[in-house]
C-alpha cells in the first residue's frame, strides 16, 4: 500500500508549531508512545496488520513499520495533518503504510479487511458517548478474531480536563462548571471532556463484546485537599473513579466471533 493522503474535500490545516512537523519531534513523540504505553503491552507486533486511530501526523504509524515490523500500518484522523509536513518525510511513498483523513466510520478504504491490532491514545475521550460507542463496535467488527485494541484514554476526572489547567488554576473546573459556563470564558480554548469515568469506560468494552485483558489506572483527584473540595458536587461517583484520571487497557475480541447484530439492534 502507497498512502494517497488526504481526501480532496478536506481542508489542509496550518500549523504554528513547526516543529511538530520534523521528523526528529515525530520520532520522539512516537518513541515517547511506545515506551509510556505501548510496549507494556503484551502482544506481538511483527507481522501484523494495525490500525492508529486519531493518528494526527503519522509518527507512530511510521515507527511501527520501521522498529516493529508490522506488515501494515493504516492510520486515520479527521483531518490530514501529514499534508503540512516536511519534505523530510515522503510519507506518500512509504510502503505498507496509509494514512487516511475522515469518520472512521466511513472512509471507504478502510471498511474492507480485518486488522490484528488497533491502538488509539489520547482520542476517544473527545467522542460523545453515543458516538463513541458506534466507534468502538465498529473496530470490534474490523478486528480479526482474537484481535487486540490497546488504548489509552483520560477520564472525566483527568486533571488535564479538556486542557483547561492551561487557562485557570482552579483545579478540575470540569467538575465544578458546566459546559456552557466554561465557554463562555474560553470559547476558543476549551475541550471539554465527556463525561466517562473509568468505570463507564470499562463497562462500554465490555458491552462491545470486548475481553479486558490488562488495565492500568492513572491519577485523577488524589490530592486530599481537592477531594475535600468537591466532595459534596461528586458525592455520587466512586472513590475509585474520583482517583482515576486515565486508562490504559489492552482489549481482546475473542477468538470464536459472535455475531453481535440482534444485541445491537
Amino acid at each position: 500500500m502507497k498512502n494517497p493522503g488526504g481526501s480532496p474535500q478536506t481542508a489542509k490545516i496550518k500549523w504554528k508549531e513547526t516543529e511538530k512537523l520534523t521528523l526528529e519531534w515525530g520520532g520522539r513523540q512516537a518513541r515517547a508512545l511506545w515506551e509510556e504505553i505501548f510496549s507494556g503491552f503484551e502482544v506481538g507486533w511483527e507481522g501484523k496488520r494495525v490500525l492508529d486511530f486519531g493518528c494526527m501526523w503519522g509518527y507512530f504509524c511510521k515507527f511501527l513499520l520501521e522498529e516493529q515490523n508490522v506488515r501494515e500500518a493504516v492510520g486515520i484522523d479527521i483531518l490530514p495533518k501529514w499534508e503540512e509536513l516536511s519534505d523530510e518525510w515522503d510519507y506518500q511513498g512509504m510502503e505498507n503504510l496509509g494514512l487516511f483523513a475522515g469518520d472512521i466510520l466511513e472512509k471507504e478504504e478502510i471498511q474492507d479487511g480485518k486488522f490484528d491490532i488497533i491502538t488509539t491514545a489520547g482520542t476517544i475521550f473527545l467522542l460523545s458517548p453515543s458516538y463513541l460507542e458506534k466507534v468502538l463496535n465498529w473496530m470490534y467488527d474490523h478486528l480479526a478474531p482474537g484481535g487486540r485494541l490497546l488504548l489509552q484514554t483520560r477520564t472525566f476526572f483527568s486533571y488535564n480536563g479538556g486542557d483547561l489547567h492551561n487557562i485557570t488554576n482552579i483545579p478540575f473546573p470540569q467538575v465544578i462548571f458546566s459546559k456552557p459556563i466554561i465557554n463562555k470564558f474560553a470559547p476558543s480554548r476549551s475541550r471539554i471532556l465527556n463525561p466517562m469515568t473509568a468505570t463507564a469506560f470499562l463497562m462500554l468494552f465490555d458491552r462491545t463484546g470486548f475481553e479486558i485483558s490488562q488495565l492500568r489506572r492513572g491519577n485523577g483527584i488524589y490530592q486530599k485537599e481537592h477531594l475535600e473540595m468537591f466532595r459534596q458536587k461528586i458525592w455520587y461517583y466512586s472513590e475509585g473513579d474520583v482517583s482515576t484520571g486515565d486508562i490504559i487497557v489492552h482489549l481482546k475480541k475473542p477468538d470464536l466471533e459472535a455475531d453481535l447484530s440482534e444485541l445491537r439492534g
